[in-house]
């Protein structure tokens, strides 16, 4: 039996040489790949419509999948160096709240919901499977370019942050330039502000 340690190590350091780590990390990118592609397919009109696709047992599976992921790394959070806490709960805790926690989390909260709505509800629900796709975010943990660019963006924030702001500023005044001289000529393109920022940031 693995201890929770070499657990630890299987979910956490995709990079080492362990044929269960590889096998690990292939089952989550294939269900996330495979859930891109069911994504896809229901964004077609003629799918959307369906209530309940085929795939419905194939989707559970992938939802409990990544259940058992999130299970499986609150359980070995207690592995985390101590940096990270002083105590088990106190890693695991962090590990829930933390930024990857949350996308663990989201990767089958929404796909469970959707298996849990009854069927004569499952159209009104149906952006739930939408949202699954954030289980795409779960792949910046296999890469260490992305692992990367997420340390430049923590360490660069404030950089960013302003960047952002002016990048509002801009496409406001834009915006509101072109619903001035054009609202008239374009009403259903530039009849609002709001319209007009869609322009904007295109």
């Amino acid at each position: 039996m693995f201890s929770r340690e070499q657990w630890y190590e299987y979910l956490n350091e995709p990079s080492q040489r362990s044929l269960i780590a590889w096998l690990i990390n292939l089952v989550i990118a294939a269900a996330i790949f495979f859930n891109m592609v069911e994504v896809l397919l229901v964004s077609v009109e003629n799918e959307a419509n369906s209530a309940h696709y085929s795939g419905i047992h194939v989707h559970a599976i992938f939802t409990l999948i990544f259940v058992a992921d999130y299970l499986m790394r609150i359980w070995v959070a207690a592995e985390a160096p101590q940096e990270h806490g002083n105590s088990a709960l106190n890693r695991r805790l962090n590990y829930v709240f933390s930024p990857m926690g949350v996308i663990d989390l989201l990767s089958f909260l929404p796909g469970l919901m959707l298996i849990l709505v009854p069927d004569s509800a499952a159209q009104d629900f149906s952006f739930l499977k939408v949202m699954t796709t954030v289980r795409i975010l779960k792949l910046t943990r296999y890469s260490a370019s992305l692992s990367i660019l997420a340390a430049v963006y923590r360490e660069n924030f404030s950089t960013l942050f302003a960047a952002m702001i002016i990048m509002i500023i801009i496409s406001f005044t834009a915006a509101t330039g072109v619903y001035i001289f054009e609202r008239v000529a374009q009403p259903e393109a530039f009849g609002s502000i709001p319209r007009s920022m869609w322009w904007a940031l295109v």
